[in-house]
């Protein structure tokens, strides 16, 4: 299955981002929510806490928790078992929960499902046809209970995409905090916050009074950014850049962008880049086609005393905000590298 969508959703003993792949295996949701897309077509939206055991791309096993589920044709035969029942989609949307108790209940919102008993071989027309506004409570020490399908018991994808909205507008607000107090810090020389989204300049936000730190936009067009209210700027084709003019020479400094990688065409593709290379204190901070991530600051010594971060960015992370961070520090002759906050290597 692939995570499509979360909200603060956190896995036991897993760092799982968005459009990570998520084989098979037993997965704990300890905190959230989490929308999985079966490579089959189903969807299904888990709640915590809850415990799914992902066994085929048409085929879980829900040890705790509630989950809903939606089916389209081309998923049909989609599968979720319990101790209680294996239920077998014939084209439906569906919710199912499992109890602290391990009792199972089913819920039936459109089209029909059949349950069967969760034992041996079965074929289908064997089990209970369940249709919509149906359901059964079920457990393995008495017999199945007849209940009404209960809707607002699970959560819906307009409604999870709504809770998404919201928590798209708390973080927006954040950052915006944290932005107003970053600007203010006497050690920030440039600070460019992308939030115009207009015009072909790019402001600067630092304290810094110097007309060369205001960006010159060349190619590069608007778009939206992390957040629906927050700006960015496309880079497509080699040519597109923003121009500065850095008016201090710095013995030491860091490098902070946010950045959504749709492919890496180039054998390098910038960063930031000084005009030229070959003058002292140059400096080109690039992603190579490998993925890695490398500062070069020229100081007479061949490329090969460059630095390049450990990790590798690959194609899963591609379309996805990424924070990529670099600190060259000239006293100690240091570089160290860091992504989404944490550390990835030092040179």
């Amino acid at each position: 299955a692939v995570l499509t969508r979360e909200i603060d959703a956190h896995w036991q003993n897993a760092e799982v981002r968005l459009g990570d792949s998520i084989p098979r295996g037993l997965w704990q949701l300890v905190s959230g929510t989490a929308e999985l897309e079966f490579y089959s077509g189903a969807s299904v939206i888990l709640e915590a806490p809850a415990t799914l055991e992902l066994t085929s791309e048409n085929h879980g096993i829900l040890h705790t928790g509630r989950l809903r589920a939606e089916v389209p044709h081309h998923a049909h035969g989609f599968t979720i078992a319990t101790k209680s029942v294996e239920l077998v989609d014939l084209g439906t949307s569906f919710g199912m929960e499992v109890g602290a108790d391990e009792r199972t209940s089913v819920h039936v919102f459109d089209g029909e499902v059949e349950i069967f008993e969760p034992s041996g071989e079965r074929q289908q027309g064997d089990g209970e046809i369940l249709l919509a506004g149906e359901g059964r409570g079920l457990s393995l020490t008495s017999a199945p209970m007849p209940i009404e399908a209960d809707d607002s018991l699970f959560l819906t994808p307009t409604e999870l995409g709504n809770q998404g909205q919201l928590q798209e507008q708390k973080n927006f607000g954040r950052w915006l905090g944290h932005s107003g107090q970053l600007r203010e810090d006497p050690r920030l020389v440039a600070y460019y916050p992308f939030q115009e989204r207009k015009g072909r300049s790019l402001g600067n936000l630092s304290t810094i009074d110097f007309s060369g730190l205001r960006g010159a936009i060349i190619g590069a067009r608007w778009k939206s950014g992390r957040w629906p209210d927050k700006g960015a700027l496309d880079f497509k084709r080699p040519s597109d850049r923003v121009r500065i003019e850095v008016p201090e020479v710095l013995e030491s400094m860091t490098l902070v962008t946010w950045v959504r990688i749709d492919g890496l065409d180039n054998d390098f593709n910038s960063l930031l880049l000084s005009d030229g290379w070959d003058r002292p204190g140059a400096v080109h901070w690039q992603i190579l086609n490998s993925g890695e991530i490398e500062l070069a600051v020229w100081h007479g010594q061949k490329r090969t005393k460059n630095s390049r971060a450990p990790f590798v960015l690959r194609p899963f992370d591609f379309g996805q905000w990424v924070q990529l961070a670099v600190v060259y520090d000239g006293a100690s002759g240091t570089v160290s590298h860091y992504r989404d906050g944490e550390p990835s290597g030092e040179v």
